[in-house]
Parts: structure tokens; C-alpha cells; sequence
């Protein structure tokens, strides 16, 4: 990470996938890149349900819902857990996070939520 990064810089997410029943609640310095890097390389569809300023915000939320977690950042997709992130009012829609996102490792224009869409490895042609 960047020297000149504090805990205020950069964001923490909240991403779903609801056919499995967890979220994942990361921290990236680099939000855009790193949404779309999870997303893309999940193994099912997944979404954004909020992102927070700050890097900060991951450890209170791992040790708020330390009792529901599966694995590491992996947490059980519980009604508590949604009604406490739909209940803040700092929580960002992932296209608000996206225009509050100050770092970027590459040039290109991030993707929007729905330009970000996991593909399946049975869709590749370059496997048939």
C-alpha cells in the first residue's frame, strides 16, 4: 500500500453472492480495481450491496459479525447483518463509491456494476 495511504483513504465493501449465502467485506485502497477483480473472478454471479470511506470500517465490521463468519472475509448473508448496513447512513451504492474513489493503479475508466458481470468458464470459446 501506498505510503501516503491512511485508514481514511480508500473504501470498504460489502459484495454479495446470494446463491451461496455469504458476503465478502473487504478494504481496498484501489475500490474500483478491486470490486471488479472480485467480482470478475468469482466462481458465481456476485453484486455490490454497499461500500463505506474509509478502510476502517472492515475491522468493525469483521468484529461486529465475528459470530456469523464462515471463512476470513466470508460472512453469513443474515437479516441482521443486511438491516445493519441498510440501517447506516454512510453506506455508499457501489456507483457512489465509485465517484468518491480517489486512487486508481491504471488509467482505464472502472466498470459500472453492471458492466462487471462474472462470465462462466463454460461461455469461453477458446475451451471448446
Amino acid at each position: 500500500m501506498n505510503s501516503n495511504v491512511g485508514l481514511r483513504d480508500g473504501h470498504t465493501y460489502v459484495i454479495a453472492y446470494p446463491s451461496v449465502g455469504v458476503v465478502k467485506i473487504g478494504q481496498s485502497v484501489y475500490y474500483a480495481e478491486r470490486v471488479e477483480q472480485v467480482i470478475a473472478h468469482s466462481p458465481v454471479p456476485a453484486e455490490v450491496v454497499c461500500a463505506f470511506v474509509g478502510l476502517h470500517h472492515e475491522r468493525e465490521l469483521h468484529e461486529r459479525f465475528a459470530h456469523i463468519r464462515k471463512h476470513r472475509e466470508f460472512f453469513e448473508d443474515t437479516r441482521e447483518l443486511r438491516e445493519y448496513l441498510s440501517s447506516r447512513k454512510d453506506a455508499l451504492t457501489h456507483e457512489e463509491a465509485l465517484k468518491t474513489s480517489r486512487f486508481t493503479r491504471n488509467r482505464r475508466k472502472p466498470r459500472t456494476s453492471s458492466e462487471a458481470q462474472p462470465i462462466s468458464c463454460g461461455d469461453d470459446e477458446r475451451l471448446r
